[in-house]
């Protein structure tokens, strides 16, 4: 994709609206791409007809106020904003349908959905994926929510994700297990940073963490990897852990 200027001509339902020239490469480096499978679009804020070009839908979106995310179709060019996505039980084929959160100064996304996750040990399946699957059911279920350890008789347990990228990071929230055990999320470490070998930390619950536990970070506060390392020897299980930030 050449990235430069575009000028696009814009119509909303029908009438014309405004001409507006965007620097491609400043709106394309801002979308974070999601796998469509069972997403949906969340509070709907605007949907704009014959929009020819995904970075052109995200800076309508990036100027439209509540916008974070977009869903945009590659056949019929619709470009929906959306407040947030969600995750729908029944959705039909989305394969045309290219999805994406939309980074800017005020727009705030759950960054770690569907990133890679690794965890200190797998007990049955309960992979270090399904803390960022944007599943946020905290009882356990045939559905398997949430992610867990084995016991450690040695170093404490952790799990971490990987954002693929450096962001601003704002809040990171955590979903304990609520159905039994929640005690065992007790003596919690938050780590953050650009690699795993450099992290510092941005939190610690000396106790039993709350149900859903949220931890607000200072202003620029930059970092690639969140890891939790639990001080403890016991199992260790979270049903959800979101990452809200912007671009960097």
């Amino acid at each position: 994709m050449a990235l430069g200027f575009l000028t696009v001509l814009l119509t909303v339902t029908g009438l014309f609206c405004c001409i507006v020239t965007v620097t491609a490469e400043t709106a394309f480096t801002n979308l974070i791409r999601f796998n469509s499978d069972g997403l949906s679009c969340t509070h709907s804020v605007f949907s704009v007809n014959n929009v020819f070009s995904e970075i052109v839908c995200a800076f309508i979106c990036s100027k439209t106020s509540l916008c974070a995310a977009i869903s945009y179709n590659t056949i019929t060019y619709n470009c929906v904003g959306c407040y947030m996505f969600d995750m729908a039980e029944n959705v039909e084929s989305q394969e045309r349908v290219l999805f994406y959160g939309v980074l800017g100064a005020t727009n705030v996304v759950n960054v770690a959905y569907n990133k890679k996750a690794v965890q200190s040990s797998v007990f049955k399946q309960h992979y270090a994926g399904k803390g960022v699957d944007g599943n946020a059911d905290q009882y356990f279920s045939s559905s398997l929510p949430c992610f867990e350890t084995f016991n450690s008789t040695g170093t404490f347990n952790w799990w971490y994700v990987d954002l693929q990228y450096t962001y601003i990071v704002k809040e990171v929230k955590m979903f304990n297990r609520l159905d039994c055990c929640a005690s065992r999320a007790n003596n919690v470490q938050v780590l953050l940073g650009n690699s795993l070998d450099s992290l510092t930390e941005v939190a610690f619950s000396a106790g039993q963490i709350e149900n859903i536990w949220s931890v607000p970070l200072p202003a620029v506060t930059l970092g690639r990897y969140v890891k939790l390392v639990h001080k403890g020897h016991r199992q260790f299980h979270l049903c959800e852990v979101q990452v809200f930030a912007t671009a960097a």
